[in-house]
């Protein structure tokens, strides 16, 4: 459905990286560093620049103190700023730990989760809660497996770890679920509790940018993971939260049970409560070339109980009256329009791709298109296929699009096996 915006403006620097809490927005930027505080309560709504400060890493504790990992009139390694919002102020918080930076903040109720950067694996280090004092508290992880050794011209190497398979989902209660390396953990107060992993990880790609904490009327956490909307509990378990709205860039808590979540080109706007969903077309804005650093983001601003779209350089402002009054469909049928989409899209790439191939003679350093034939499911189109080292071995994962459903294949030992579901 296309609607109109009542509102566009110009932002002052890009929505690359753009945190939003309430009645403010930051927008980080880099080239040159600066940092953009807006206040939402107006319109349009006044900034306030932070020269010389770019934060990679921000987040909000459940008191409203928001932390930022970055560089402030100085080169790298990050360090640990307090960030306040209402008067765009940055004051260095003290961390003394055996890091040369940390990677990665996140909140876990009022207190501070902070990730290092650098060779984790070797070194042990390990995410650790922060304290005022400056002193951190390593989390009681069990420790990850070394990578092999790379041996070039005689000489053995291990190669720094990959930093993104770290990632933390706030849970009620002040927990969070913490992905380490392959491994599932619930944090909190009383320490840190295992869990399974099962099939989350087999479809779990970090989120890139701000992660918005959010739960459902069940007290299960609400999280993008690999592209898909999801409901997580306390144990690990989860289910799609929304009928599918696929592929999700990223998502926005509203009010009431609302929901907003962003793709490629559209805003699907959630009424968990009533399982309704409206989807709003916002190619008629003439967005940006697609680019995964410029989708389109969403914040909620209950001064004005309005959406705001953030993407590259622009913002368009919906009121969420009307949204809610325009025609919603049902989660069932908002489902078959997608199953239908999803036909019309597998018959297009089918058509472009040639004559199938059997899906063992996939090559492994495909990277999308052509297309395979599977015993059980019959002919698909290659969607996407990536490729990560973990510990010693080489994993390589495959997207197919068949006519009823995406599915995802990993290449284990000679052959490609289905691993868990994508709900696509």
């Amino acid at each position: 459905m296309t609607i109109a915006a009542a509102r566009t403006m110009k932002l002052p620097g890009s929505s690359e990286l753009s945190l939003g809490w309430g009645e403010r927005l930051a927008l980080s930027n880099t080239s040159p560093d600066v940092t953009h505080v807006l206040d939402l309560t107006k319109w349009p709504p006044p900034s306030r620049p932070i020269h010389g400060f770019f934060a990679s890493s921000m987040t909000r504790s459940k008191s409203g103190r928001v932390f930022a990992l970055g560089r402030h009139h100085h080169q790298n390694p990050y360090r640990l700023y307090e960030v306040d919002l209402a008067t765009a102020s940055v004051t260095p918080r003290p961390l003394h730990a055996p890091w040369r930076e940390p990677l990665s903040a996140f909140t876990v109720g009022d207190r501070l989760l902070l990730v290092p950067g650098g060779t984790l694996r070797v070194n042990g280090f390990r995410p650790s809660w922060w304290r005022e004092s400056g002193d951190i508290e390593p989390l009681d992880l069990a420790p990850p497996a070394l990578p092999s050794p790379i041996e070039h011209q005689g000489a053995r190497y291990v190669m720094p770890d990959r930093m993104d398979r770290v990632d933390v989902i706030a849970l009620p209660d002040d927990e969070a679920l913490l992905i380490w390396f392959e491994r599932l953990y619930r944090i909190g107060r009383d320490g840190v509790t295992p869990l399974a992993l099962d099939g989350l990880f087999a479809m779990w790609e970090p989120l890139r940018e701000g992660r918005h904490g959010g739960f459902d009327d069940r007290g299960r956490a609400l999280a993008v993971i690999d592209d898909v909307f999801l409901a997580l509990d306390r144990d690990g378990n989860f289910e799609p939260a929304s009928p599918g709205s696929w592929p999700v860039k990223g998502a926005a808590p509203g009010p009431d049970g609302v929901w907003f979540l962003t793709a490629d080109e559209s805003l699907h706007v959630v009424f968990t409560r009533e399982r309704e969903v409206l989807e709003v077309d916002l190619r008629p804005m003439r967005l940006a070339p697609r680019m995964s650093l410029f989708m389109p983001k969403a914040t909620w601003v209950p001064s004005r109980d309005a959406v705001l779209v953030t993407h590259s350089h622009d913002a368009h402002e919906f009121d969420l009256s009307t949204l809610r009054a325009a025609k919603r469909v049902s989660f069932e049928k908002h489902a078959k329009q997608l199953a239908s989409s999803r036909r019309s899209l597998w018959n297009r790439k089918v058509k472009a791709a040639g004559a199938p191939i059997a899906l063992d003679a996939l090559s492994q350093h495909t990277r999308g298109g052509g297309a395979v034939e599977h015993p059980t499911y019959g002919v698909g189109a290659v969607t996407h296929v990536s490729e990560a080292r973990r510990a010693d071995a080489l994993t390589v994962r495959a997207t197919v699009l068949f006519e009823d459903r995406s599915r995802s294949f990993v290449f284990a030992g000679d052959r490609w096996a289905e691993v868990a579901p994508d709900f696509a």
